[in-house]
């Protein structure tokens, strides 16, 4: 009985992992569908790992596909919320880099596009301290548009 009462708790964990994607990295890439309002939505949790305590969340997104509408994203913490745009969609360069202030704990991001069309993005995301140096850093995907 032990045994299958352990058996479908585990079954359960890592089926409510395939739910949410997680990465340690600090990049990730993802895809928007063709529908304009396709949106992924991201959550952050960053914390003092020994560099000390998060200042903010730095944040940056590339739209890889060409041909398709603008990719933007959104950080948000503490009802505020900042916004960067991929300018050129297809080349090597980033959009402008945002830093969303905050401490440790939790992050929101959203990804979205200006009209209708496939996206491949990939974000850049790090939480820092006041210094600029890495801390702890997790990133799950919760919607996958």
């Amino acid at each position: 009985m032990k045994k299958t009462t352990l058996l479908l708790a585990a079954v359960a964990a890592f089926t409510a992992l395939g739910q949410a994607k997680m990465a340690n990295a600090h990049d990730i890439t993802g895809s928007l569908g063709s529908a304009a309002t396709a949106v992924d939505y991201y959550q952050v949790h960053c914390y003092d790992d020994g560099s000390g305590p998060t200042a903010h969340l730095y944040v940056a997104v590339i739209n890889k596909s060409t041909n398709t509408p603008k990719v933007s994203v959104q950080a948000i913490r503490d009802n505020t919320a900042t916004n960067t745009t991929d300018a050129v969609n297809g080349n090597a360069t980033y959009s402008p880099g945002i830093y969303q202030p905050g401490t440790d704990g939790f992050f929101y991001l959203t990804v979205d596009k200006t009209g209708a069309g496939v996206a491949n993005y990939s974000l850049q995301y790090h939480c820092q301290t006041s210094d600029q140096q890495h801390n702890g850093t997790d990133i799950f995907q919760l919607i996958n548009q």
